[in-house]
This record gives structure tokens, sequence and C-alpha cells, in this order.
């Protein structure tokens, strides 16, 4: 049987940024000298690490951009504005009663479509000098209750339309499957539920990409860059776990990867298996102790925690089974300095947000 203990991580870079870290975006952390050189050289090396990668991203985007705007027609492409002789001589067979109602169906749809292809053109894969003149024969069909010209020429456009948006589907593909990539290599590093939420919006490109913008395929990139810092950050506190543990003589290794949380297990002889578990979000560490100790904080849990927090980080037991901690044993994890303190923040990523995507995603499925 073992019991839980959680320790908060109040340091400076937080390893795990939950709501809880974002609620107190500033703690003062005390460490020593020592911690605070190693807390500075592992923000060195996240800045290393990001540099490389944002490089790595931009150029991977600036290719695909350039070869997607190669695809496109100069000017888009032409509606078609001819119509048969066939076509003209068309009479509707329709009763006239219901020819006003569908006209007045098609009048009250019009602003709609104007604003559906007028995305079109923006996006240059339609011309918009022929759109325009489409639309307007439309009008003027609907003025003079031609149903059958202002069907006809809706019929024009909608070919039109399906044509762009096979051309679309084609210059975003690489795009598209650059984010899906990129997804596929944090699917069990990140939450279940942000890896959902991720995947929706790639799903949402790809079945919409008549919607889609740079800045979209940007704005994604960011929300995937910033999981991806976190996931670098859970990594380096679970190799500096293991090798904490190492320095005190005990064998340990990652024994679980599951949303994102990463457990490491320790043989620890005459207290059996040790297990410490890193959360992705919640901002705390969970390490298992033997039950039926006089203070569950054993010695040799100490000595690990100190030579965790020797390589920059600062922790604060705050509970024990759930249950607050007495604060005579509290104080045993409190920080003994023989250095100055040093103050450092706790600075949260900004998360790009995908809500406005997702907001325009359900306006859309709402037309």
């Amino acid at each position: 049987m073992v019991c839980w203990l959680a320790f908060t991580v109040v340091g400076a870079s937080p390893i795990v940024v939950g709501a809880a870290v974002v609620a107190s975006s500033v703690i003062a952390a005390k460490m020593t000298a020592t911690a605070f050189q190693a807390y500075q050289n592992r923000q060195k090396q996240e800045e290393k690490f990001q540099q490389k990668r944002n490089e790595s991203v931009e150029q991977k985007v600036n290719r695909l951009k350039q070869e997607r705007l190669q695809k496109l027609q100069p000017n888009g492409i032409k509606v078609d504005l001819s119509l048969s002789e066939k076509d003209i001589s068309k009479k509707n067979k329709i009763a006239n009663q219901d020819i006003a109602k569908q006209l007045q169906t098609i009048k009250s749809r019009l602003p709609q479509i104007k604003a559906e292809y007028q995305m079109l053109v923006e996006q240059k894969v339609l011309e918009q000098q022929t759109v325009q003149q489409a639309l307007q024969k439309v009008s003027d069909a609907i003025n003079q209750s031609n149903l059958q010209q202002a069907q006809q020429y809706l019929q024009r456009l909608d070919d039109t339309r399906i044509t762009a948006i096979q051309q679309l589907n084609e210059q975003w593909s690489g795009q598209i499957d650059y984010l899906q990539k990129r997804l596929n290599q944090l699917s069990d590093r990140i939450p279940q539920s942000t890896l959902a939420e991720l995947q929706q919006n790639i799903q949402w490109f790809a079945e919409n990409p008549q919607a889609v913008s740079e800045k979209d395929i940007q704005t994604l990139h960011q929300t995937i860059n910033s999981f991806e810092d976190q996931a670098w950050r859970i990594q380096t506190a679970a190799n500096d776990l293991i090798e904490s543990w190492k320095e005190v003589g005990y064998q340990s290794k990652i024994s679980d990867i599951d949303n994102g949380t990463i457990a490491i297990e320790a043989d620890t002889h005459e207290e059996g298996k040790t297990t410490m578990v890193i959360e992705f979000e919640q901002g705390q560490i969970y390490a298992s102790t033997p039950h039926g100790n006089e203070n569950p904080f054993t010695p040799l849990l100490r000595e690990v925690i100190q030579q965790f927090e020797e390589k920059g980080y600062a922790l604060d037991w705050t509970s024990l089974e759930g249950q607050s901690v007495p604060e005579k044993w509290r104080r045993e994890v409190s920080h003994s300095h023989s250095h100055t303190h040093k103050k450092a923040t706790i600075k949260s990523p900004q998360y790009p947000s995908s809500q406005k995507t997702s907001k325009r995603r359900k306006q859309q499925q709402g037309h």
C-alpha cells in the first residue's frame, strides 16, 4: 500500500502550465545560486530548441506557400456567362405563384451567396470581374421575374465554384498534411482532449478550403508550437528526475506516458518501487510513498527532491492523499538558502487561440 504526495512547482519557468499556474502568473521562487544557474541554463536550452524548431517550421511553411501560389491561375477562374439559345428559349413550367416564391428565396439568399463568392475571389481562385457580372445577371433576372435565367446563372457560378474548390483542395493539401504530421508527432505527448480539438481544426481546414487563410494556418502552427514547448519541458523535467534518482544511488526509468503525463518508476529496494508522476496541465508532481511511515515524506524522497531542485526547480508540498499537509511536515520541503534569494517570474505560454477558427467553423455549420 502506498500514499501519494503532491508537490506544486513554485519555481521559475514551470514545467507545467495549467489553469492553476496561469492564475498565479508571478510566483517568487527561492533557489540556491546553483539551482538558479541551472534554471537559467535550462531556459537557454529551451530558447535554442524553440529557435531551431521555429526556423524549420517557417522554412517549410514558406516553401509550401510558394508551391500553393504557383498553382493559382493569374486572375482566377472565369465564370462562363454565355447561355445557349436552348437555355434562353426554355420556358418555366411553374405556376406564377411558385415562381414568385422561388425568386424571393433566391433574392433572400443573394447576400450570403455574394459573400461566399467574394471569399473565393479573395483567395484568388475566381476571377473577380466575371463573378461580379454573373451575380449582377442573377439580380437582373430576379428583378425581371425571370426564374429560369436566375437559376442558369447561379448554376454557372456553382459549376465554377466546384472547380475552384477542387483546386483549393490541391493547393492547401500540402499545408494541411504538414499540420497533420506535426500533430501526429505529439499524439502521445499532449492531453487527448487537446489532441482532439486540434485534430478537429485540421479536419475543418481540409473540408472547408474556401474558408482557409494563411493566417489560420500560421495560428494553428503557433498553437502546436506552444504544446510542443510544453511537451519539451515535461520531458526535460522527467530526464532531470531520472538523473536525480541516479545521483542518490537508484536506477529509475519512464514507465508510462499518458495524456501528456509522464510516470517515472524507481526501484528503491527497501521501500519497494517509488513512482513519480509529472502532470502536463495541473502544475504538480506526484510521488508515491509507503503507507505506515510516521512522516510519509521519507528521507530518500526528500533527498531526491533536493537533487531535483538543484537542477533549477522549486517544489511546495501541497497535499497528502488529497488532503492538506500538516504544517510541521510541510516545513520539511521549505527551501534553506546559503546564497542570495533569486526571484523568477512564471510565464505561462499564451497559446494562440483556435477559438476564432472554431467559432467560424460553427457559424459555417449553422448555415
